[in-house]
């Protein structure tokens, strides 16, 4: 039996940002009404809901007609039909929203990859399936997991059906890996869905073999040789959660500084004040390291309540500002007077809390994810490419080379290299060579003091051309963030 993880328009099966089950609006795809769809919602827990930050509840939203044609088949959901509008429009439409009632523990952990954000959430880069625990449903949740997953009589039914909207990536279970060979398993990422059609799509996350290199030891050296010549500083956050922030301090989230006799308060394109998502006191930075920044006054970071919209933007989501005079009369009481929002009271807001941050340097190198790393040559003494642009890297390796290899770049930092979830948005933004501020998920249930969340345990990117970082130019960057 085949099984799949199931997609919906834009690739997901939900939006999970709101819930509220009397109204909703459901977005447009090519002006058709796709059979499964995506609902804002309101927290409410009249299916069972858990709060979202629990992140352990897929709703899977149907139309009328997919509904009829699903539901006699599917043995454990409960559902509740919605009637509500489409965006922009008069017209009512019924959607029915299913719950699975049960999760079930079906993930070979043995064979697949993930991290464990908690006990009850895994970001599982590649699932294997243990087919001998999933008691035969056509519809399954796992218990470590936000996906729904589904049998190949699901996908049959659906395309029998020419139900619209679906997309399906397959995933292996524990006896097909079992019969692939070592090198021909999978570690690369599940394929993205990011277009919508007309028809249900099924795509393969089954690798073929690796990629044939006629010498790995000399790809080694010049990976190393890339390394070395790409070494640069960055400055690692280690938050202080003893510690009271001022309104000088470098922090994440908190209330900011602000002076609204000099400066007009960054808001998005409505209108509406931003939120700061990090202020950095660059006097704090370690003396003894270089680095292209201003060497006195403080570097905040904004973006709009709205950063949902898009995952890649500049300055109507985002804005860098830089004060470079400091007034120390102002006082947390009149920055609070003019009426901004702040992470310490922005629930549905990817940072809540705040923490003061103290800068640890890290040398690092650009991994392969940089869109930049191609532009170096990897050739042998004859002057051919020691791998062709279609291979990855990654792949080529094993996993305890690429560790010793590449550096870790995923943390929260100032300067230094990218990390992303998925692949470098910059193809279209080549110019914004440099990144300037990088802030990383933090989950941690024992800590109430800050939590950091992008979608699902995601990191977020602020990049800036080199020549505007040199000049201390702050006003032009472009804002990215990304999950798996």
């Amino acid at each position: 039996m085949n099984y799949y993880i199931l997609r919906g328009v834009n690739g997901h099966v939900s939006l999970l940002n709101h819930l509220d089950l009397d109204t909703y609006q459901r977005i447009k795809s090519d002006n058709e009404l796709d059979d499964i769809q995506e609902i804002e919602f309101e927290l409410n827990d009249e299916l069972g809901r858990k709060p979202l930050n629990d992140c352990n509840w897929s709703p899977l939203n149907l139309s009328k007609g997919a509904f009829e044609i699903l539901f006699p088949f599917i043995k454990n959901c409960i559902y509740k039909p919605i009637e509500g509008y489409w965006m922009n429009d008069d017209t009512k439409e019924l959607v029915y929203v299913l719950r699975i009632k049960d999760r079930i523990d079906c993930l070979d952990r043995e064979r697949s990859v993930y991290s464990v954000i908690n006990e009850n959430f895994y970001v599982i880069e590649n699932y294997v399936i243990d087919e001998s625990k999933t008691d035969g449903r056509m519809l399954l949740e796992m218990r470590c997991g936000t996906e729904i997953i589904v049998s190949q009589e699901f996908v049959d039914l659906v395309e029998r059906n020419n139900l619209t909207g679906f997309r399906f990536d397959r995933i292996l279970t524990t006896s097909e890996y079992d019969a692939l060979l070592p090198e021909d398993r999978p570690r690369a990422r599940l394929v993205n869905c990011d277009s919508v059609g007309n028809k249900a799509t099924v795509t393969s996350s089954i690798s073929s073999s690796k990629p044939m290199v006629k010498d790995v030891g000399l790809l080694k050296k010049l990976i190393k040789s890339i390394a070395k010549r790409t070494k640069r500083n960055a400055f690692v956050f280690d938050y202080d959660f003893g510690h009271q922030c001022s309104l000088y301090d470098s922090k994440i989230g908190g209330i900011p500084y602000w002076d609204a006799s000099c400066k007009e308060f960054p808001t998005d394109e409505e209108g509406n004040k931003m939120i700061m998502l990090a202020q950095i006191n660059l006097g704090e930075l370690p003396p003894e390291v270089k680095h292209k920044l201003p060497k006195t006054g403080l570097l905040q970071f904004y973006i709009s309540e709205n950063y949902q919209d898009t995952g890649l933007s500049t300055d109507k989501i985002c804005q860098v500002v830089y004060h470079d005079l400091v007034d120390e009369k102002i006082t947390i009481e009149e920055v609070i007077k003019t009426e901004i929002k702040t992470t310490l009271e922005a629930l549905d807001f990817p940072i809540y809390g705040e923490a003061a941050i103290k800068f640890s340097t890290k040398s690092e190198s650009m991994i392969p994810s940089d869109y930049r790393y191609s532009s170096y040559d990897i050739k042998d003494s004859e002057g051919k490419r020691v791998y062709t642009d279609e291979d990855n890297i990654m792949d080529i390796l094993s996993d305890e080379e690429c560790e010793s290899l590449f550096d870790d770049t995923r943390q929260s930092k100032l300067l230094g290299y990218p990390f992303f979830e998925q692949l470098d948005p910059r193809e279209d933004y080549r110019e914004y060579d440099d990144l300037l501020l990088q802030i990383d998920s933090y989950l941690n249930e024992d800590n109430k003091k800050l939590r950091i969340n992008w979608g699902l345990g995601g990191t977020c990117n602020f990049f800036i051309r080199s020549l505007h970082l040199e000049k201390h130019q702050f006003d032009d960057v472009l804002f990215n963030w990304d999950c798996s």
